[in-house]
């Protein structure tokens, strides 16, 4: 069973849109240690750039996300890094959650 998320801060970053993969992990890499769960919503190919950069693993799901993502797809990473820490293969790709077609 999934654990219950608290409510949470919500912070709009509109740089998001217009920044490459490497602009996001900047905005990430600053975040609190007690930090335990992020939401970034974004584009392609940056969200799939990204967490293919970030992946620790060449598996399959490093080639799925590889050739980019559908909309409204998430990908769930685990970073096992305090965020100051992230970066290149500090994180784990664990699913690819794909909205029914």
């Amino acid at each position: 069973m999934r654990e219950r998320m608290s409510p949470a801060l919500t912070r709009v970053e509109p740089e998001i849109y217009h920044e490459g993969p490497g602009g996001i992990l900047r905005l990430l890499q600053p975040l609190p240690e007690t930090t335990r769960h992020v939401l970034v919503v974004g584009h392609e190919p940056t969200v799939s750039v990204l967490a293919h950069m970030l992946h620790d693993t060449v598996d399959d799901l490093a080639n799925q996300v590889s050739f980019g993502i559908p909309t409204a797809t998430a990908l769930l990473l685990q970073v096992p890094v305090n965020w100051a820490g992230l970066g290149p293969q500090t994180a784990h790709l664990n699913e690819i959650v794909t909205a029914p077609r």
